[in-house]
């Protein structure tokens, strides 16, 4: 090195993140643990979770809960004034994406937020010809499969979704 040429720390840290970065982006997915994710990349774990944190804290990514097959989801407190101002928020990620999907849970396609939340945290059982409301959500499996055939990726992504704008959380 040539004398007063110095190395900023922070530039060094940056270029590593990148470079972590660009290996650990392309091969994550929602389902994916960070475990999962170091493996495939090749990249020690504590090197993907401080890439993750640095996502989070640099607010270019949002923290959210696991979202899995075996959760139920119910509605936070307060929830309708919420729903109302994010449809349109809804509509633009999920609008275009639904319109080649057929859903099972009635209404048109895409699903309306409101139906996609109930389809989510509530649970209808047929008893003798009737349907009557299970006080117990479904899982988000149970959901997926009541979605119709080829949603699965939609629905999962929907779930996701309300999951990180704190509209439904899983059920303790």
């Amino acid at each position: 090195m040539e004398s007063g040429t110095s190395i900023n720390p922070n530039s060094m840290l940056c270029m590593s993140m990148i470079r972590i970065l660009r290996q650990v982006l392309p091969i994550i997915h929602p389902r994916r643990s960070l475990n999962e994710v170091a493996f495939d990349a090749g990249i020690p774990l504590p090197y993907v979770m401080n890439a993750a944190f640095w996502l989070v804290k640099s607010n270019l990514c949002v923290a959210a809960a696991p979202v899995l097959r075996k959760n139920r989801y119910i509605c936070v407190e307060n929830v309708i004034p919420k729903i109302q101002s994010l449809q349109l928020a809804f509509w633009q990620d999920f609008g275009l994406k639904c319109r080649q999907h057929q859903f099972n849970w009635g209404g048109c396609s895409p699903p309306h937020i409101f139906v996609v939340i109930s389809a989510l945290t509530t649970k209808c059982l047929a008893q003798e010809g009737k349907k009557v409301v299970s006080s117990d959500p479904p899982t988000l499996g149970d959901a997926i499969a009541s979605s119709g055939t080829g949603n699965e990726e939609i629905v999962y992504s929907m779930a996701v979704w309300l999951v990180a704008r704190q509209i439904i959380v899983e059920m303790k």
